[in-house]
Parts: structure tokens; C-alpha cells; sequence
């Protein structure tokens, strides 16, 4: 089947089943374009904006053919041009209050394309617009691509059984308002994540099962090729055989996404805590991390302890209680073994209670041999805010620098990392084993099982799934 060229489409949508090929055909669609002017290439996150442009990058497509945005960011920069006519009060673009703010700043840019107040200017800076992940679009983002598709020729790419996010009344409706407005021009169909990978029955399988699961039914796993296995588990207590599943990794598997609980982080990082060599998959606000910025105290008598309680929330093979008893007997003088480095670095943090002493600590103790970080990216932040603190006033605020920097980035995957569907959406590796099956609904169970280009392993308690 020949796929839809984007190039020729001037207001339509191609539906891009996970593992398809979009991003390439986005790349080789701006590779060949020969328009004198930049195609506008708009998606929905930072991250994604990162981990875009690294995949245009590598396939050598030249910068100057485009010009990648989120459309929130290409929404504040038009509204930040031409504040009077988007009729918008400047201080929204300081972002203070994220939750008013960035609905306001949608408004605001589509007050100023509504007035057609720049149709000239987008006709002569751009000559197509692609729309990226639109299945995540909310009511307003939809409004303003409508606006521009209205001069620039409008292709976006979506998936419905991809849309996960939940934002309730302000998410636009795939069938009644996106096929509306941008009907249907053809759906990839090529499993290419898993034909590249020598198991394109299983991509295959994988695509087959879509009409099932978008009637509403259930999947029988027994049907699956030899590269997905059924674990049965008892329910999602069953450590044993659930560990056994996350810590496997058999020859020519060199990566594992652990997909879990999206209601309970608590669960995911406990899981990643007892998988060895894995990490958990941080949601982009790094909350855990701002908010212990925000309340830990320099100045407290108990410091020295919250902070060794901190290093045991995101490192494996240390007990904060032990290290805590052990510095009260150090001071105490009633120890019987010497101090240890790391015990050193706490004692030192204990009597100069600075940024730059606790980051030594922290380090000591990571350095240590069986320690390592299985929330990296949280360690790597709060060492990287506490170096930047001149002193102890500095740290919350250096602690928000490091949050915000991290959002221009693509995640980087470990080996192993766990997470939820919400945060593996997008990402791809080897192998996925899938807990808690019993919380995913048919869109979530989709993503969930597409992120393992090479094995599928299922712990659940009936091959029939969703549960719900």
C-alpha cells in the first residue's frame, strides 16, 4: 500500500498507529521538500520538541527546512510579537501562574489569528504546517491549528488509541471534531519498529488487534507470536514472579521498559528500587525534587537526617536509619568502628550545614560500591541545584533552574526504566514487561504493549485483557 505523502495534502489527517514509520515520514517529507520557505512543524511537549529534532538530526534533514516548536511555545512567541492585537495582558507570558496563564495565552493567540492579523505573515514565513500528535490536542490548541490551516496547507498525524492523556472537557474529540475539520487521508500500515527489529509478526499481531480493541473487546494473548509471554500472577502482589519478569533480559535484549501503575508512583519506584539497574521514569515537573527543595532547611538540627532520608528515597543500597544511628554515636563518641568516608561527609555536613557540603555527601554516598540511583534523574537534579547554590537561600530556586533546563532535553533511557504509560509514551526499547494490567484500559493497554520492539512480556492474571 502506498503511504500518504504529506507534501500533497492540503487539510487532512493520517492516522500513525504506533511503531509505523511517522517520524520518518516526517523527516523524509521535509528532507525532499523543495518549498522556498520552512515548513512549521508543531507538537505538544519540550521533551518532544528534543527528542524531534534529534530524529531530524540524525536522518541529516536541514534546519533551515523548518521550524519545530510546541504550539504552546509558537503561541506565546506570537502573542509576545503582537501583544495589543491579541488583545493579552504581557504579564501572561512570565508564566507565574501556569494553570491561568497558558489558557489565557491559547486565547490570546487565537483572538489574534481570528482577527486575521497575521495571515500575510504566516503566508510568507512558512509554506505547510505538520501537526504532530494531535490525538493530545486540547479544545483551544485545535481552535488555533484550525487558524492556520486556514492559510497554510495543514497535515497533522494521530493515533486514537494513543490518546491517553485525560484533561476531561478541554480535550478535542478525535471522531467528532479532528475527522471533522481534518478528514482522513490514510493510516500507515507498515510495522516498521518491529520488521527493522526481526519480529514484524508481532508488529503485525499488534496492528491486527486495533479494530478489537477500538470495538470496545477484549484481546486473547494465547493468539500472540512467541515474542510476547504471559506471565500469570496472582494479582499485583506477586513480588516474586513480577521481579523475576522485570529482572529478566535475554541474549539480544540490551534494553527494558517496566511499565506500571499510573495512579501510584509510590509503586513504580519501588518496583524500579528492587529491579537491578533500573531507574524511574520522572514526570517533567520532577515535583518530589522541588518540593523537598522548597521545605528542607539548612538551619535545622535535624538536616543531617532529612537529608540522608532524601538520598535513601533515590538510592538503592544505603538505610538512611543505620547512617543516622551512626552519626549520633560518631558525635556521641560512643562508637566501637571508625568513620566511614561517607560517614565523614555527613559529619562534615552535620557541623557546616551548606550546599556545597551536602552535595559531598551526597556524592560519597553514591560512590559507594552496590549503591546506585534507581531515580536518576531526581539524584542527578538535586546534586546539580545544590553545586549551583552559592548558600542555603539559593537552593529552591536553583532546584527550579534545574526542573526547567531538563524540559528542553529528550528523556535518555537507562538500560532498564520504569514508569507509567503517561511517561513510556513515545519511547521504545527491546523489551516491555506490563504490570498491573488490571488498571489499563484499552488505550493504555495499546501504548503499553507497542513500546517492545523485540519482546512483549505480559504478568497479568487472564490473557484476556483490558480488565476494564
Amino acid at each position: 500500500m502506498t503511504e500518504p505523502d504529506p507534501l500533497q495534502i492540503s487539510k487532512g489527517c493520517i492516522q500513525a498507529p504506533a511503531g509505523c514509520g511517522k517520524t520518518h515520514l516526517i523527516a523524509q517529507s521535509l528532507k525532499r521538500c523543495t518549498a522556498d520557505k520552512p515548513i512549521l512543524v508543531l507538537t505538544h511537549t519540550n521533551a518532544a520538541v528534543a527528542a524531534l529534532r534529534q530524529r531530524l538530526d540524525k536522518s541529516e534533514v536541514p534546519r533551515s527546512s523548518y521550524r519545530l516548536a510546541t504550539i504552546d511555545g509558537w503561541a506565546m512567541r506570537m502573542v509576545g510579537m503582537f501583544p495589543l492585537r491579541s488583545a493579552a495582558d504581557p504579564s501572561i507570558l512570565e508564566l507565574s501562574n501556569p494553570g491561568i496563564d497558558y489558557p489565557a495565552i491559547k486565547e490570546a493567540a487565537l483572538t489574534l489569528l481570528q482577527g486575521r492579523h497575521v495571515d500575510n505573515l504566516l503566508a510568507a514565513n512558512y509554506s505547510r504546517l505538520l501537526v504532530d500528535e494531535y490525538q493530545d490536542c486540547l479544545s483551544a490548541q485545535h481552535q488555533i491549528v484550525c487558524e492556520l490551516a486556514r492559510v497554510l496547507p495543514t497535515c497533522i498525524f494521530g493515533d486514537v488509541l494513543q490518546g491517553i492523556f485525560d484533561f476531561g472537557d478541554t480535550q478535542v474529540n478525535w471522531n467528532s471534531e479532528v475527522l471533522r475539520d481534518f478528514p482522513l487521508i490514510g493510516e500507515l500500515s507498515t510495522p516498521w519498529r518491529w520488521k527493522l527489529a526481526g519480529a514484524e509478526a508481532l508488529g503485525q499481531w499488534l496492528l491486527d488487534l486495533r479494530p478489537t480493541l477500538l470495538s470496545g473487546h477484549r484481546i486473547d494473548l494465547s493468539t500472540a507470536p512467541s515474542e510476547l509471554e504471559w506471565i500469570a500472577v496472582s494479582g499485583d502482589q506477586d513480588f516474586e514472579k513480577i521481579l523475576a519478569a522485570t529482572h529478566d533480559m535475554p541474549k539480544g535484549i540490551d534494553s527494558s521498559l517496566i511499565i506500571c501503575s499510573s495512579r501510584n508512583r509510590q509503586r513504580q519506584q519501588q518496583i524500579a528500587q528492587f529491579t537491578k539497574g533500573a531507574s524511574v521514569v520522572e514526570n517533567a515537573d520532577l515535583a518530589d525534587l522541588v518540593s523537598f527543595a522548597r521545605r528542607f532547611d539548612f538551619s535545622s538540627p535535624n538536616a543531617t537526617a532529612e537529608l540522608l532520608n532524601e538520598a535513601a528515597s533515590v538510592l538503592r543500597g544505603i538505610s538512611s536509619t543505620e547512617m543516622i544511628a551512626r552519626v549520633a554515636s560518631l558525635k556521641a563518641g560512643t562508637n566501637r568502628k571508625p568513620a566511614t568516608d561517607q560517614e565523614m561527609a555527613a559529619l562534615n555536613f552535620d557541623s557546616e550545614k551548606t550546599p556545597q557540603k551536602a552535595a559531598a555527601l551526597l556524592s560519597s554516598l553514591s560512590n559507594q560500591s552496590g549503591v546506585s540511583a534507581f531515580r536518576g534523574e531526581v539524584f542527578r537534579n538535586l546534586l546539580k541545584a545544590l553545586h549551583a547554590s552559592v548558600n542555603a537561600d539559593d537552593f529552591a530556586d536553583m532546584a527550579l533552574k534545574a526542573r526547567e533546563e531538563r524540559r528542553f532535553h529528550s528523556r535518555a533511557l537507562g538500560k532498564k526504566s520504569v514508569g507509567s504509560t503517561l511517561l513510556v509514551k513515545g519511547l521504545e526499547a527491546d523489551q516491555v514487561v506490563i504490570v498491573d494490567t488490571h488498571e489499563m484500559n484499552a488505550k493504555n493497554l495499546y501504548v503499553a504493549l507497542t513500546r517492545g520492539a523485540k519482546r512483549v512480556v505480559v504478568c497479568s492474571t487472564s490473557q484476556h485483557l483490558p480488565a476494564i
